[in-house]
């Protein structure tokens, strides 16, 4: 009995200090894993990365081309402009003559072209005029045809034809006559009888042949004028329909294409020109120079590094896909550089690659984040501790 009252005054005073304490067993358990779960829902918001310090552009600027360097126009730490021209190579007589050649072919190209354009009215006009003459001519070749091609015109090429294949037969008969005495005198009777018939024979077979040429030309001439008026109508009536309704297409696309090609080329060998040439592709400062006047350079050796210094980013380096999925575009940030850890800076995301790159087996991807208030003699490539805060 004595110990149940032992019993009974320990659970008495337990329940007490309970009491006092405002709370029982299982409240004080919930809070011990809520306190537990806030701790780790605060860690768990805080993305905590590292990056490293770069300029807002930089570029390693080499040449397009092997060659001597001729001309070094800057040096270290100077200030360029967008296009301004900081080194050339040697030797560029050559394309500058195919250059001035290239620009006096697209000036007579083009002038061609345009006196095309200019004249084609006058032209036009002209190829009408033509195509009417063409059809006038026609009409005089057809008359003319018109008048030979008849049965009494042949007839009277067939008369003649007669004519002459009996002239022929006499002039043959009298120089078979006169064979008999050409070994005779030529003053006896009988050779001089013979000899005049020969010439009188020869010379009407010569005139009946003439007759005969004579009817055969003129119906030939115009045959042959009729083909001509007709191939010159065809070839009037084409060079019209080049112009009827403007310059002339066939030409106009030669030279249109000529022209082209001149552009062409002179686009070609001005860039071959560039090629002789680095400039710079935006305004920046010259950080470094790693060529010499005179040298020998190919086009694998970078020349020049140049950065635009007006603004500061960081760029992740650790940034991996289980913290890329909470972080998006004009996130804040806060930053603290390693080599001024009392300083805190901040930020946003300007940028989040879309491709990613294999990191010791993590996937790791590349973000940028612009400083708002970049600390004073911050340095490219100095190491940055990033934190936001979701």
């Amino acid at each position: 009995m004595k110990i149940n009252h032992i019993k009974k005054y320990i659970l008495i005073f337990f329940i007490l200090t309970l009491a006092s304490s405002g709370c029982n067993p299982m409240e004080a358990g919930h809070n011990e894993q809520t306190l537990a779960s806030d701790v780790k829902t605060i860690t768990s918001n805080t993305i905590t990365i590292e990056g490293n310090l770069v300029p807002k552009e930089y570029r390693y600027l080499a040449f397009l081309r092997s060659g001597r360097v001729a001309e070094i126009l800057v040096k270290k730490g100077d200030i360029v402009s967008a296009g301004q021209v900081i080194a050339r190579l040697g030797d560029q007589e050559q394309i500058e003559a195919n250059l001035a050649s290239a620009e006096l072919d697209l000036i007579s190209v083009q002038q061609n072209y345009d006196e095309l354009i200019r004249t084609s009215k006058l032209i036009q006009i002209a190829n009408q005029q033509k195509l009417n003459d063409a059809r006038l001519k026609i009409i005089s070749a057809e008359r003319a045809w018109e008048q030979i091609d008849t049965n009494a015109f042949r007839n009277r090429i067939d008369d003649a034809n007669i004519s002459l294949q009996d002239a022929k037969k006499t002039a043959e008969d009298a120089q078979i006559e006169f064979d008999k005495f050409k070994d005779l005198s030529n003053e006896n009777p009988s050779y001089v009888k013979s000899n005049d018939a020969l010439d009188v024979a020869n010379i009407a077979y010569q005139e009946a042949n003439r007759k005969y040429e004579e009817l055969v030309i003129q119906r030939d001439s115009a045959q042959n004028n009729l083909d001509l008026a007709r191939a010159s109508l065809a070839e009037a009536e084409y060079n019209n329909n080049l112009t009827k309704d403007g310059p002339d297409t066939s030409k106009l696309a030669i030279l249109d294409a000529r022209l082209k090609s001149s552009q062409s080329q002179l686009a070609a060998i001005r860039f071959a020109l560039t090629t002789y040439e680095i400039t710079a592709p935006f305004q920046g400062e010259i950080i470094e120079v790693n060529v010499l006047k005179n040298e020998q350079i190919g086009t694998s050796t970078w020349a020049f590094l140049i950065a635009d210094l007006s603004e500061w980013f960081v760029e992740t380096s650790d940034l991996t896909e289980l913290k890329v999925v909470n972080l998006e575009i004009n996130d804040a940030a806060e930053l603290t550089a390693d080599a001024m850890p009392d300083i805190k800076m901040t930020g946003t995301i300007t940028e989040i690659s879309k491709s990613f790159k294999i990191q010791s087996g993590d996937i790791m991807y590349k973000a940028k984040i612009k400083l708002v208030d970049p600390a004073p003699l911050l340095r490219w490539g100095m190491t940055f501790q990033i934190s936001f805060t979701k």
